[in-house]
């Protein structure tokens, strides 16, 4: 759901001079899962139709010229109708209707190291797992699949270039060490992790 907007409350629970610890709640909207047909969508939509509520906890440690960031963030999802995630149950044949509520716990750590005053090298490795919902079919569970979990593994390499005091620029590459599309059977439900990136920060003050 790349399209769904975010909405969260943060709160700095803790705060010293090297260190601080945060605390997040939050909801995702969707907006259009709409596949423009009642059986095999004909166009990409920018939402799955499924909402979240989620809660996370976060820390920041600084050592020198050295910063490490962690965070856990837990997400429940209820379940929805399933237009677009449209689920093939064998040749030619293809179901519609809803997914069950589940489950996503995400953590990942964040390394960053300056070798230089307008230069930072940084590392991020993190681990996802996500229950994998049911199909919903007249109001009854549809044990359809023997997967129930799927579990993803990355890791990220970024540059970041600090060429003025308020602008930076970002080059970062991420690739999977453990990929669960394979046994993903609905369509992929998030954009996949792997990929290669460019971003420019402004910052007025």
């Amino acid at each position: 759901g790349p399209g769904d907007p975010t909405l969260s409350l943060s709160w700095l629970a803790h705060e010293s001079d090297h260190f601080n610890l945060y605390t997040e709640v939050g909801t995702s909207i969707p907006l259009d899962d709409n596949p423009g047909s009642s059986t095999i969508p004909t166009r990409i939509p920018t939402s799955t139709g499924q909402n979240s509520i989620f809660a996370g906890l976060g820390m920041n440690m600084t050592l020198s010229s050295m910063r490490l960031h962690l965070h856990y963030r837990g997400e429940y999802l209820p379940g929805n109708a399933a237009s677009y995630l449209v689920h093939q149950s064998a040749n030619q044949t293809w179901l519609t209707g809803a997914v069950s509520q589940s489950h996503k716990h995400h953590v990942y750590g964040t390394f960053n190291a300056s070798p230089t005053d307008d230069l930072t090298v940084q590392l991020t490795p993190g681990w996802v797992v996500r229950q994998l919902p049911k199909r919903i079919v007249q109001g009854q569970l549809v044990e359809d699949t023997n997967v129930t979990y799927l579990e993803d593994l990355y890791l990220e390499g970024a540059l970041i270039w600090q060429f003025a005091p308020n602008y930076s620029a970002k080059v970062w590459v991420r690739n999977n060490l453990m990929n669960s599309a394979d046994l993903n059977p609905f369509f992929p439900m998030e954009t996949p992790l792997p990929g290669v990136g460019l971003s420019f920060t402004a910052r007025r003050w």
